[in-house]
């Protein structure tokens, strides 16, 4: 795991997935994060079919977290990489992570329907999205609407 904090209780927790990975090695690696404020995680490879469980358990044991950044398949230092889509059960189980306040997420595409259930998250003041698909414009009203700031940017390779 590529870890850029030294103390997992105080600021940002940034790390990176290695690949294969299971996930009794991600419950192990945050089972000591109950603290964490923010978190950045980059998932190589694209996203296993078990992330989200991992995201479940994360939502669980990391009550404080405000802050959440995911990028798929797009590593630190690597130039540009094919970026999937997040399914609807990642965002589900984003959805449980009732005190976070801003979410940045960055991938190839996202669904308007998984979108929309975002909408649930009523702390939620700041949503980013960087993706290669536009968006339908009601969605984004729709967000808009719930959502204090949304950012929506075009993926362009770097």
């Amino acid at each position: 795991m590529f870890v850029s904090a030294a103390d997992p209780h105080y600021a940002t927790f940034k790390c990176q997935l290695p690949t294969p990975c299971t996930p009794h090695f991600w419950f192990q690696g945050i089972a000591n994060l109950t603290n964490l404020a923010s978190f950045e995680l980059y998932v190589p490879k694209g996203i296993p079919s078990t992330f989200a469980s991992f995201l479940q358990e994360m939502a669980r044991l990391c009550e404080k977290l405000k802050r959440l950044k995911l990028v798929v398949d797009k590593p630190p230092g690597r130039g540009s990489c094919p970026m999937p889509s997040f399914a609807t059960p990642v965002i589900e189980a984003l959805t449980l992570f009732h005190n976070l306040s801003y979410l940045t997420l960055y991938a190839s595409s996202i669904s308007d329907t998984s979108l929309m259930l975002l909408l649930k998250m009523r702390n939620l003041r700041r949503l980013k999205l960087r993706t290669n698909f536009p968006i339908d414009l009601l969605t984004i009203a729709y967000l808009r609407n719930a959502i204090h700031e949304v950012v929506i940017e075009k993926y362009r390779p770097e």
